[in-house]
């Protein structure tokens, strides 16, 4: 008798229960996990997965500058505001031991994006497919097999076409391109391999996939402001 009369209790104050419960799961707020055991502050993070699993460079999507530049160890930096875009620029570093420099792009204070831009010689335009075909090799080691793998001849035409040996000249003069994509789930990547008007550029580029679109937007915001 007494098991019943708690029991009905219980179930009256039920209604004044769930209405003090969120509407949303601990795991979808992000509750589940205390991160100050791991000394960490989730700051602007759009999953915590992202932020607890490094992914580029050591570093999490969603962090702010000052967590990237502490975790990266960056050292010297320009920082430039452009609307709700923050980038951050390392002139001189290296990726993979290839001279470069480096940009960190953040939106409304989180890192969405990371671009790198190497150093090219233009007494050594060989040089550049070497060093595109080795960070393929190491980003393919890291992140699996890619999406997508292009090699492009823009001009059908091209001298260059039937000489191996002048492909560093052809992508120079923009009638051949590389690039090759991943997409991690967390991240999109893409390596870039172009050039016009006898300069060649190297590039790769992190962006966050749920960041992106943010980013996307900022900068396309920026443009309009511009016109």
């Amino acid at each position: 008798m007494i098991f019943f009369r708690r029991w009905r209790f219980l179930m009256a104050c039920m209604p004044v229960l769930l209405a003090f419960l969120p509407n949303t799961s601990w795991a979808e707020r992000g509750d589940i996990l205390d991160y100050s055991l791991f000394g960490i502050t989730p700051v602007h993070v759009e999953s915590a997965q992202d932020f607890l699993e490094p992914e580029v460079r050591s570093v999490c999507w969603g962090m702010t500058p000052e967590m990237v530049i502490e975790r990266d160890g960056v050292t010297s930096h320009t920082p430039m505001n452009r609307g709700s875009l923050l980038y951050i620029s390392v002139p001189a570093t290296s990726v993979a031991n290839i001279p470069c420099s480096l940009t960190y792009i953040f939106t409304e204070n989180a890192l969405s994006g990371i671009s790198c831009a190497f150093y090219s010689d233009t007494f050594r335009l060989d040089e550049d497919i070497t060093h595109f075909l080795r960070l393929e090799a190491l980003l393919t080691e890291k992140y699996g097999t890619p999406l997508e793998k292009r090699c492009l001849w823009e001009n059908s035409e091209s001298p260059y076409r039937e000489d191996p040996n002048a492909f560093g000249m052809a992508v120079a003069m923009g009638d051949l391109r590389y690039q090759t994509e991943w997409n991690t789930g967390i991240s999109t990547i893409h390596l870039n391999l172009e050039g016009e008007h006898f300069r060649p550029r190297l590039t790769l580029r992190y962006q966050s996939t749920r960041l992106a679109e943010k980013e996307n937007e900022a900068a396309r915001k920026v443009l309009l402001s511009e016109l």
